[in-house]
């Protein structure tokens, strides 16, 4: 399909929908604007009102995999780098990583950007640099679906599907703490106050209604609210669902092709 975008208010209402869209990864901006990572090998930079005002081509031969953004650059993972783009979408560099790119995540605190490398975890300064790397997480080489996040307190909370894991990392990329879950993680959100939620799949279905008897199916994406309330890219149900006060609804989707 062509991808589309939704724009979502922090009470939950659908607020617009951008069609045309084939994004991968999607980052915020400062300004409120945002940076899409576009099948197959795109940046875009989209206004508040959807329009593209800058686009830049990623050269590579694999596709775009996560994005992030400050307040002066793009990051944007692929094969086995990093491309750091001007907010205007010109390439500044690129860093070379000891495995295959993923998931990428800013530490607004101090610039730096945290990106799954292969089997590790490396911390970037915002020049580029790789400042930290992780010890080995996972025994597979790729490692496409792992996701991780950032808390105030500059540790790194990594996810890994493969494994039915949740990582802590300390801010100098060392290992504090690991729990094995029950379920398969799908993604990790970090609320302003340090709170960490992690989604670790149960039966696949869908069903709205109390937390405990809810259905999800292949959830992909989590996102926290400034009120609490945690938003889940409900992938396979093809739904943006909304979990506040341990009550699962509904708010845009439905069937494929919807």
């Amino acid at each position: 399909g062509t991808g589309e975008i939704l724009r979502i208010g922090a009470d939950g209402t659908l607020r617009d929908v951008w069609t045309g869209i084939n994004a991968r990864a999607l980052a915020a901006a400062p300004d409120g604007t945002l940076w899409a990572a576009v099948w197959p090998k795109e940046l875009r930079h989209l206004d508040a009102t959807g329009a593209t005002t800058a686009t830049a081509a990623v050269t590579g031969n694999v596709a775009l995999r996560g994005v992030a953004v400050d307040a002066a650059q793009a990051w944007i993972a692929h094969g086995s780098a990093i491309a750091r783009f001007s907010l205007a979408g010109v390439q500044q560099g690129q860093t070379l990583l000891p495995g295959v790119a993923g998931a990428v995540a800013k530490d607004r605190a101090t610039g730096a950007l945290w990106a799954v490398a292969g089997n590790r975890v490396v911390k970037l300064s915002a020049a580029g640099a790789i400042q930290r790397t992780s010890p080995v997480l996972s025994p597979f080489a790729e490692n496409p679906y792992a996701r991780l996040a950032v808390a105030p307190d500059g540790s790194v909370w990594v996810t890994h599907d493969q494994l039915s894991t949740v990582t802590r990392l300390n801010p100098d990329g060392t290992i504090a703490a690991r729990r094995k879950l029950l379920g398969v993680p799908m993604d990790v959100a970090i609320a302003a106050d340090g709170m960490v939620t992690t989604f670790a799949g149960s039966d696949k279905g869908f069903a709205d209604g109390p937390l405990a008897e809810a259905k999800f199916d292949t959830p992909r994406g989590l996102a926290r609210a400034a009120d609490g309330s945690l938003f889940v890219a409900d992938t396979g149900n093809h739904r943006i669902r909304k979990i506040k006060d341990g009550v699962v609804s509904t708010i845009a989707g439905g069937a494929e092709g919807d």
